[in-house]
């Protein structure tokens, strides 16, 4: 790991850590007549480098340092699955922290930990306020952080010697490293918030289920995503690895074994590991097999009939319609309808949840109940069954049944976002479909409403159409 770190202090706020002092940087903010600080500390290391023999194993603590290490400004993003950016690096576990408090107060805030989405394949901690500044102006420290995607986060070989799941375990780590730090930064360790939207959603959804999560938050956010949504599982887990490992390790055999396959994978460079994204690009979450360090190894479905590891209180729901964004390209919508007009069986998603995939005649009766519950006609002449359908196989579902499964357990309050405004900077319009696509809510959530460079006014009350507590 390596820290530049400065001997002399500028003007900025210190913090003192068991790893070592960090120096941060104050932000004055106007809001309205009121002038106030937010107190930024940007790149702190909270896990070890996961590069070398790390590569493809959970995180370890970082080492400490000597002097103040600066965490003033911090842009680094983990390798990212179709995204070219020159701050991709494997050295890349570092946390973003905002907070109303200076060094040494004492108020105990309420904390906000903002889990990022990109279905677990892309996303990065954002080192800046901007989507903070809300929360902090209003008593709440901002906990944001990198974690591992693609490959680098969810590669498996299904057994113990790459289980995977590294990605959420990165964020488990995090999450313990907050019950023991927050303190210094004005939070309350016993008010911790998960918050996220879509995969990053899924991932609130995964620590309230997973054991080694227990303790570490008392409640959840959760939008337009949970474990059970098929972004959040990937399939053929083994043989994507060994997949990787025939483009990026020449002459490799096809006897190795899986320790052989991950020792040749730890010397690949990082970036022709991350340049076979165009050929393996689906990475996510997997059941792991039952071993000490597991961070979940039990079917998500199972898991969500039972009682959880936390029985947290649950806010989460879903925009009223999910996929509006497919409307973008009619003509494409259209080759959608057409080919299922044509053939029903894709409705059922080939390999889908209903696992039929391999016997066609019963994927086409499937395919057939399944379009005659949008529509009796032609799904080509309403293509707002096409959003419906898309935005239900893909979101809705999967967050309606994981409220309710839970719900048995926890207080869950289950939300249906429908307020078009401009803020939700949505123009699509497709005939029949509503205009209220996938995180729409989120930028109502983040949005500071007194923030003047802000042009577009926000609604003097937030507009959630239908808000409601599920009952077992």
């Amino acid at each position: 790991m390596f820290f530049i770190c400065i001997q002399a202090i500028n003007d900025g706020p210190v913090i003192s850590l068991p790893d070592g002092k960090i120096l941060g940087k104050t932000i004055p903010i106007a809001t309205g007549k009121t002038n106030w600080t937010i107190y930024s500390y940007v790149g702190i290391p909270f896990a070890a480098p996961p590069i070398g023999e790390l590569r493809f194993k959970p995180p370890k603590a970082p080492s400490s340092w000597q002097g103040i290490l600066d965490c003033r400004t911090n842009d680094r993003k983990c390798f990212q699955v179709r995204i070219n950016d020159d701050r991709e690096t494997e050295d890349c576990l570092y946390m973003n922290i905002f907070t109303k408090t200076p060094p040494g107060a004492k108020p105990i805030q309420p904390v906000v930990v903002d889990i990022y989405g990109g279905g677990f394949n892309h996303g990065s901690a954002n080192g800046k306020p901007d989507k903070a500044r809300h929360f902090v102006r209003n008593g709440i420290v901002v906990v944001k952080f990198n974690y591992r995607v693609g490959p680098f986060g969810f590669l498996s070989t299904e057994d113990e010697v790459v289980p995977g799941n590294m990605g959420l375990k990165d964020q488990q780590l995090a999450l313990q490293w907050v019950h023991k730090n927050i303190h210094l930064f004005g939070g309350d360790k016993n008010k911790v918030t998960l918050m996220g939207q879509s995969a990053r959603a899924a991932s609130v959804t995964f620590h309230i289920l997973s054991k080694k999560s227990a303790g570490l938050f008392r409640a959840a956010i959760a939008m337009s995503g949970s474990v059970l949504n098929t972004f959040s599982y990937q399939r053929d887990a083994a043989k994507t690895a060994y997949g990787l490992a025939k483009l990026t390790v020449p002459h490799f055999g096809k006897n190795k074994t899986t320790r052989q396959l991950i020792k040749a994978l730890q010397n690949v460079p990082a970036k022709d590991i991350d340049a076979t994204d165009s050929t393996y690009d689906a990475f996510g979450p997997v059941v792991e097999v039952d071993h000490a360090d597991a961070f979940i190894s039990q079917p998500f479905y199972d898991l969500s009939t039972k009682a959880p590891a936390n029985k947290v209180p649950i806010f989460m729901g879903m925009t009223s319609e999910e996929a509006i964004g497919h409307g973008r390209d009619l003509a494409s919508l259209k080759k959608y309808a057409e080919r299922y007009d044509n053939d029903p069986s894709f409705l059922e998603d080939q390999c889908g949840c209903l696992n039929i995939c391999n016997d066609e005649k019963v994927r086409r009766i499937v395919g057939e109940k399944i379009k005659k519950a949008y529509t009796n006609g032609s799904m080509a002449d309403d293509l707002s069954t096409v959003i419906k359908f898309d935005s239900e196989k893909r979101y809705t579902k999967a967050v309606i049944r994981f409220a309710q499964l839970q719900s048995q357990f926890s207080d869950v309050y289950f939300y249906v976002f429908s307020y078009h405004g401009k803020i939700g900077k949505n123009d699509v319009y497709v005939k029949g479909a509503g205009r209220i696509g996938h995180a729409e809510d989120a930028k109502y959530m983040y949005l500071d409403p007194f923030d003047a460079s802000n042009k577009t006014r926000h609604p003097r009350r937030m507009s959630f159409s239908r808000t409601c507590k599920f009952h077992p």
